[in-house]
């Protein structure tokens, strides 16, 4: 919501940001100038297209974090477009269902592609994925520690496969499989692991590896180098993050929301999940819904079907009852995910669930608390000006109480860093709030600013990605990479010393941010 749409909100909220602000010849907003925004790659882009056409070729494939020891290996695969397959399977009862499906599907994309105006029948997606349980699909992950030798099988228990429909348009199978917390398990940390995935029956996808993130046991987690991206998208300043994402060596990613940018189009989320395989295929990545992940499936109200099929998040590890917000472990950090886009509410499940679970924090074990959602708390840009407020209000104090260090947030499409701040105010044990909703997407980039309050520390209306790593217990560093049309730039990089007076003197002390010279 910008100030021509609403001037006399704008003009209260300018105002009141006034009264905060106190003139420092530290806090910058940067003067780079960027080229504009850039159109969502073609689908036939080599990055976007399928690279094989059988149906039964693994793609897509995504890493997350499941638990201790243990990660989600997801992918995709199209046995709709194998009518063979389908009939061949175990149940007689539901064989004609099972043909009639495919052959709908089947005449669907062939309408789309000649621009026919053959008809297709919605289909409910619980009925797709019990058709595809029927067929007899399996879901693979072959691992070991030596490329092409794979010392365990592991398959999905209970068969998780998942797909849905939208109008003419049908998902393809979607594989989930955890890794590590069976008699395979648990994978140990900073071993390097060769995977493939697929099924014995109707093959496999290539090798890939990823190292498997530090814990916090070994060595106090440290060093610990994790990524942070947001509002990504799928255009070339989108590649390029990735590219550069790709090469930092990372142990992890945490993505703040706004993935795919389908918004409706459901074949942009195949083609999104083919731009990142770059990263998350080697490289485990979390994430939070944004409101671009917020769509219509077969005219029903909006709702989030399509990315939380796809991007399973382990929230009923974290206690959580909902997919939309959990919270996990990784290296010396305990991190909490919270929904901008699920109740928020003072007597909400959210909050009741994020209380419990910051009061089983063990600041012993992982000493860095740092939260994550998409929408900003803290954001001295015009765009998406106090949309947070409502969520601020009743979260902020929480998160203070229990001596949250570090706050990421994207939306704003620009970069953002704050000082150490509370409810508007500078304050010497609140956290640092760090918006970074500047991946690449096709909005462009949100270039108006407010008059500099106090609390902001550095600004900048540019593509990059964020590193933080955690040197120990205490001292943590964070830089932001601008994507300067070519390598990435470190362009603010700063240095956070916790205090352990602003913890009661235990080891969750909140930081202090000092800029790197």
């Amino acid at each position: 919501m910008g100030c021509r749409a609403a001037v006399l909100l704008c003009f209260t909220y300018l105002t009141f940001a006034s009264a905060l602000q106190a003139s420092s010849a530290e806090h910058r907003t940067s003067t780079y100038l960027r080229s504009p925004a850039r159109e969502t790659l073609p689908l036939e882009h080599s990055r976007l297209r399928r690279q094989h056409s059988h149906p039964h070729a693994p793609e897509q494939i995504h890493l997350t974090i499941s638990g201790p020891g243990s990660v989600s290996v997801s992918w995709v695969t199209h046995p709709h477009e194998d009518v063979s397959f389908l009939v061949r399977n175990p149940f007689g009862q539901w064989r004609a269902q099972i043909f009639s499906w495919a052959s709908d599907v089947l005449g669907a994309a062939a309408a789309s592609v000649t621009g026919s105006k053959r008809a297709s029948r919605p289909m409910h997606s619980g009925h797709c994925s019990a058709k595809l349980q029927a067929a007899g699909l399996e879901s693979v992950v072959q691992i070991g520690g030596r490329s092409g030798h794979y010392s365990a099988n592991v398959s999905a228990n209970p068969i998780t496969q998942l797909c849905y429909a939208a109008g003419g348009y049908v998902s393809g199978a979607l594989h989930h499989v955890v890794v590590g917390s069976g008699d395979e398990g648990p994978l140990d940390a900073l071993a390097t692991y060769f995977y493939r995935v697929g099924s014995f029956e109707l093959g496999w996808s290539e090798e890939y590896n990823f190292t498997m993130p530090r814990e916090s046991y070994q060595n106090g987690g440290f060093p610990y180098l994790l990524g942070l991206i947001g509002d990504l998208g799928q255009t070339a300043n989108s590649e390029q993050t990735l590219g550069h994402l790709a090469g930092s060596g990372v142990a992890s990613v945490l993505n703040v929301g706004d993935l795919s940018y389908a918004d409706g189009e459901q074949q942009r989320w195949d083609t999104y999940g083919r731009l990142v395989q770059v990263s998350t295929a080697t490289v485990p990545q979390m994430t939070i819904e944004g409101n671009h992940e917020l769509e219509s499936i077969n005219g029903a109200p909006q709702d989030f079907t399509a990315y939380t099929a796809r991007w399973r998040m382990p929230y009923e590890r974290s206690g959580s009852p909902s997919p939309l917000f959990y919270s996990y472990e990784t290296g010396p950090a305990h991190i909490v995910m919270l929904g901008s886009y699920a109740d928020y509410g003072k007597q909400s499940d959210q909050v009741a669930w994020l209380r419990e679970d910051l009061a089983k924090v063990d600041r012993a074990r992982t000493p860095w608390l740092i939260a994550a959602m998409h929408a900003p708390w803290y954001n001295s840009n015009l765009a998406h000006q106090l949309e947070a407020e409502d969520m601020r209000s009743v979260m902020e104090p929480i998160l203070f109480s229990y001596g949250v260090d570090l706050v990421f947030a994207g939306h704003v499409h620009a970069y953002e860093r704050t000082e150490r701040v509370l409810d508007y105010k500078m304050h010497e044990c609140g956290p640092t709030y760090v918006v970074i909703g500047d991946g690449g997407n096709r909005e462009g980039l949100s270039q108006d600013y407010m008059t500099q309050p106090s609390w902001s520390a550095f600004r900048e209306a540019s593509y990059g990605f964020g590193t933080l790593e955690f040197e120990d217990a205490t001292n943590a560093k964070w830089r932001w990479h601008r994507n300067d049309d070519g390598p990435a730039v470190v362009a603010d990089e700063v240095r956070f010393t916790r205090k352990p007076d602003c913890h009661g003197g235990q080891p969750g002390g909140r930081p202090v941010a000092t800029a790197e010279q």
